[in-house]
Order: C-alpha cells, then structure tokens, then sequence
C-alpha cells in the first residue's frame, strides 16, 4: 500500500502541472491517497511541495502545481462526505499552512516567496465559511504581516492574497491586517504590489479615500485598476461628492489614452450611468453637484452623449429650455457641444433663445450656462439679435444678483453679436450712472444706510463689467477713459471695492505688451 499511495501521489502532480482542467479529477485521487495512508501521503505531499519552493521562476508548470496544492488543501471539503476523513483534511490544511509559515523566513529568496505564496492560496481557496484554526491564527497574521514588509516586491505581493483574507476593516476600525493593506496600496514602490493590495483591500470607509488617491498613481496599469475596481466595487453615492469630481477630473483627463478609455466606459458609462443610475443621464449629472462642479458634470457628459447616438436622443428628449434645471441645463450644453444641430433643434431663431434665457433670469448659474452656448445658436436673425443685445444691456448686465461668471458669458456674447465701441460704452456707462448717483446725493445730510449699500453694489458691479470687459481678447478703443475709471476705484474706503479695482488693474497690465505699463502702477501696487 505504502509504494501505491507514493506512486499516486507523484502521478498526480505529474499530471497536475500539464493542465489545470484535470485538477478537479486529481483531486479526488489524492483524497483516496490521503484515505488510505495518511502519513505516507503526508511525506510525499510535502516532498512535491519541496521541489516547488525552491523555484524562483514563475514558470506554468509551477503556477499549476501550486494551484493544485491550494485546490487539494484548501477546497477539499466537496471531495469526501465522510466526517472522519473531513476532519483529517482539516487537520491537514492546518498542518500544511504551519510547515508553510516556518519557511517564511528563509534566507531564499524563491522560498520566501514560493511559502507565502502557497499560505496566500490555500487561504483563497478556502470556502467563505471555513474558521482558521485559533492557535494557527495569530502566527499567520505575523507571519504573513513580517513578509508583507521583505525587501524582494515579489514576496510582498506574494502575502496580499492571504491578508485579504484575514481583514476584517468593517468590525474594526483598527483593524492590523487592513491597515497594513491600504499602507501597501499607497506607498509600497513596486507597482505590482500596490496593484494587488487595490485587488484584495476590501474597501470601507477607512480605506476608500486610499482608492481614490490610487487614480493618480504614476503608473497606468494601477490607475487602471483602481478605477475598475471602483466602478465594480463602490456606489457613487458612497463616495463623497469632491471624491466623484476628483476620480472624473482625474480619469478623464490622465495622459494615458487607455485610462481615459478605462474611465469612461468602465466607471462613467457601466458603474455609474448603467448600474447605478439605471442609465438616468440626469441622475447621474446630479450625483456631482453641476452648480459646483459644472466643469466635470458637463464633460462627463459631453462624453458619453458624444460615444452614443441613442444616449443623445434620449439626452435632447429630457431637456426643455424654458423649464431648466441645474442638470438639465449641464446636460443641455453637453448635447449642443457634442453635436452641431442640437442647438438648432432647441433654438430655431434667436428670438427663442432670448425667451429661454428669460425664463431662467432668476438663476444665475442656468443663464451662464445659456449664454455659453450662444456661439452656436444662430444669429443671423436681426431683430433676434437686436433683442438680445437689449436684453443683455438693459436686464441681465445691471442686474447685481447675476453672478461674476454670468457676467462675463454675457460680456463674451455681446462682443460677438456687436461691435468693441458698443460694449466699452456699456461698461463706461454703467460707470457713469454709479457717479451721477453719488452726486445726487452729495449734499445730503444723512444717506441711510440701506442706499449707501446700494451705491456700494453699483460700483462693484461696474468694476465686475470692467473686469469682464478687460479679460477678452482685442483691443480697446477708449483704453484711457477704462484706464480712469479703474483707478478711481482705489479712492473708495470700501476694501472690496478697492479689491475689485485692483483686479482690474492687474487685468488691464497683463492685456499691455510693453512692460512700461505695468511699471508706472508699481508704486500703487506696492501701497495696495
């Protein structure tokens, strides 16, 4: 019986190196080998698994008996229904592992690593269910938590599989094995090792953020694969929103072709649009705060509108230009950004695309986003540009509660529909009123302090139009008059005020080429 079970047992690693199909049947052998001589087996089982520490090389041969080993060891528990023979296959695995451990330590390199790797697998294979054995352990988690830290990268990407299955983050907090995990994904210097500690790190509240940070790992593969596992693994809505905006921004714009290919079509379209979101494009836009992050929201989807024809039908369906929302308007400047005849569609003339921004006069940040497609409307229309230029200089421009970025879209469209003189004499003229004013009410005794604020929003609006009007490109027809009116800000006693002016002030320097310009205020800079 003892030359039987030897010859089964080197027959079936024999075998089990030429194909990993044949593992499952070579497994039932080996259990009817164990079944007949349990110590014989154990020598020859431990003899095999000796020639294999020693190789270093990651040959297929090797790969395959190691596999064989974790499969026989690990997931015996389908191979026999017999209590008493379950309990010596325990028994067995027990023993393996802790022959396994003592070798951890090996001045070999291929030892150290071939140890832990064979630990790292036998724990893999393990069913969900199974409880490692108490005494065994606290000295697998040292073991394997020493090795986590060996100066060869192989063997510390050998230990990972076996940690991760010993983690348990969502009980503890604190948890040693866990931490150990997340310290590996972000900062061991083998990519390798920081790749596989992203495969097995369970992700919870401690360790997400760590996910993240991986999307800016130097190397493309592990970008790859943190952005992967993130679309698999995590939940939008589990995620902080500057988290969301930061995987995008990150992954949409990273240098490499293939992590923005990673990003859109693993995370954005299947992760979050497809699964999380049920293919809602408007669900989707919200989960990233469009009036904060407008940026981000709108290129997301600009680019899945752009890759997908039916998501752009379904994208222009949902949209109404008079009843806009926050999403829907980012989605609207998507579509018009992803396709020349979107615009068309919602604006046939100008003169509804005026209509459209006044339904939205009271949010600023849907009027910005309107004006932003004005380039692509069509203006040819006369009288629906001249009421838009009405509109603009009589309604949105002196209007206080419209935002410095509204501003400046309008500012951008009213120098494309008119000409320089009309808007440089806008800006003066809005200076202008804000002085008449302040004469009005010169020889006043008392101005109550409600009208004093009045004038103060005046003055800064105007300033506001100046600075809009100084950060286009082209040249100035009344530089000086603009030139006069910027400084006059610095005489108010109001810090914003002369904030403001020195914005301006800055803006009008860089627009000069000659460095003289900039010279001549530097006394008035140096005193600000």
């Amino acid at each position: 019986m003892t030359d039987a079970v030897t010859a089964e047992v080197r027959a079936c690693f024999q075998d089990g190196q030429r194909s990993f199909a044949s593992h499952k049947r070579i497994v039932q052998r080996l259990s009817v080998a164990f079944a007949r001589d349990r110590k014989i087996f154990w020598k020859e089982f431990i003899r095999a698994v000796n020639r294999v520490l020693v190789i270093y090389a990651r040959t297929a041969a090797v790969e395959r008996v190691v596999q064989l080993i974790a499969t026989f060891a690990g997931g015996h528990s389908t191979a026999t229904s017999s209590d008493e023979r379950q309990s010596g296959l325990e028994n067995f695995c027990s023993a393996l592992i802790a022959y396994l451990l003592e070798r951890t330590s090996a001045t070999s390199k291929a030892v150290r690593f071939r140890s832990c790797q064979l630990v790292s697998t036998v724990l893999t294979s393990l069913p969900d269910n199974a409880e490692i054995n108490e005494q065994l352990y606290e000295p697998l988690v040292e073991k394997l938590m020493s090795r986590a830290k060996d100066k060869v990268p192989t063997v510390r990407a050998a230990t990972i599989s076996g940690l991760g299955r010993l983690q348990n983050p969502i009980e503890d907090a604190e948890d040693e094995v866990a931490s150990q995990l997340v310290f590996m994904m972000s900062y061991d210097s083998s990519p390798a090792v920081r790749k596989a500690a992203l495969s097995f790190t369970m992700i919870s509240t401690c360790s997400v953020a760590a996910f993240v940070r991986r999307c800016h790992d130097v190397r493309e593969d592990v970008r790859k694969t943190a952005l992967r596992i993130l679309a698999n693994r995590v939940h939008p809505q589990s995620l902080p929103i500057a988290s969301r905006v930061e995987i995008l921004r990150a992954g949409l714009h990273d240098r490499s072709s293939a992590v923005r290919k990673t990003c859109l079509e693993v995370l954005l379209r299947d992760g979050w649009l497809r699964d999380a979101c049920g293919g809602d494009l408007i669900r989707m836009i919200s989960y990233l705060d469009p009036e904060i992050y407008s940026n981000v929201a709108i290129d997301a989807a600009r680019l899945l509108v752009t890759a997908s024809e039916e998501l752009l039908m379904k994208a222009v369906g949902q949209i109404n230009p008079k009843e806009l929302t926050a999403e829907t308007a980012v989605l609207l400047r998507a579509c018009v950004a992803s396709s020349d005849f979107i615009a068309e569609t919602f604006f046939p003339s100008t003169l509804t695309f005026v209509e459209a921004l006044k339904c939205t006069e009271t949010t600023s940040f849907m009027q910005k986003q309107l004006l932003d497609i004005a380039g692509s409307v069509d203006m040819t229309d006369e009288v629906g540009r001249q009421e838009l230029e009405r509109f603009l200089l009589e309604d949105l421009i002196p209007n206080i509660d419209a935002g410095s970025e509204c501003l400046r879209s309008a500012v951008s469209v009213l120098r494309r529909s008119s000409s320089i003189d009309t808007v440089e004499r806008m800006a003066l003229n809005a200076i202008e009123g804000v002085k008449l004013s302040e004469e009005e009410h010169e020889d006043e005794a008392n101005i109550a302090n409600e009208e004093s604020l009045k004038q103060t929003e005046a003055k800064l609006r105007a300033l506001e139009v100046v600075e809009a009007l100084l950060s286009h490109k082209g040249e100035l027809s009344d530089r000086q008059q603009i030139q006069m009116a910027v400084l006059n800000g610095f005489t108010s006693s109001n810090s914003v005020l002369r904030a403001s002016a020195l914005q301006c002030l800055s803006v009008l320097c860089l627009r000069e080429k000659e460095d003289d310009e900039a010279l001549r205020f530097l006394p008035l800079f140096v005193q600000v």
